[in-house]
């Protein structure tokens, strides 16, 4: 059996759904959601940010708009 070192991690950042460390040894980012790690490459962590930022506009670009104000015949004064 191989040895093993033992991972040297550093918290980066944490909510209140995750969990984000890197290992100062190996440089894997560690991706703690709950009972489940997923560890990647620092790219892959910067291509999953990417595309998390992309679903989430897609999500926003999909909600209702807020309901317009009426304010009858004319606008209120200093928007005419």
């Amino acid at each position: 059996m191989a040895d093993r070192k033992e991972c040297a991690h550093e918290m980066l950042a944490a909510g209140p759904i995750a969990k984000v460390r890197r290992c100062r040894e190996c440089d894997v980012v560690s991706i703690e959601l709950g009972p489940t790690t997923v560890r990647l490459e620092p790219g892959a962590v910067e291509s999953l940010w990417s595309t998390l930022g992309r679903a989430i506009e897609a999500m926003r670009a999909r909600r209702e708009p807020p309901p317009l104000t009426t304010w009858g015949a004319s606008p209120p004064r200093g928007l005419s």
